[in-house]
């Protein structure tokens, strides 16, 4: 499905550098299988393993490094717990 992405980026105008950085981004997340939700049950999971339910501190520590990490604009693929 890329290679027709990236063709149909290419008809409509889309410079390379500019379609090969999204498509990039998009084919280092399905080659690492990470995903926003994956890095959050990760980082919890890490946080307490085998508990039932995280705690409120625990929701809130994954969430403030959730936010941190988005506003990086470094790709979720490349996110460490």
């Amino acid at each position: 499905m890329l290679p027709v992405a990236r063709r149909g980026l290419e008809a409509i105008g889309i410079a390379a550098t500019e379609s090969d950085r999204y498509l990039g981004i998009i084919e280092q997340r399905l080659a690492s299988g990470q995903t926003g939700a994956r890095w959050q049950l990760s980082r919890l999971g890490q946080a307490q393993p085998g508990a039932q339910r995280p705690d409120f501190d625990q929701l809130r520590d994954m969430l403030e490094a959730y936010r941190l990490r988005s506003e990086s604009n470094t790709p979720v693929a490349e996110w460490t717990p």
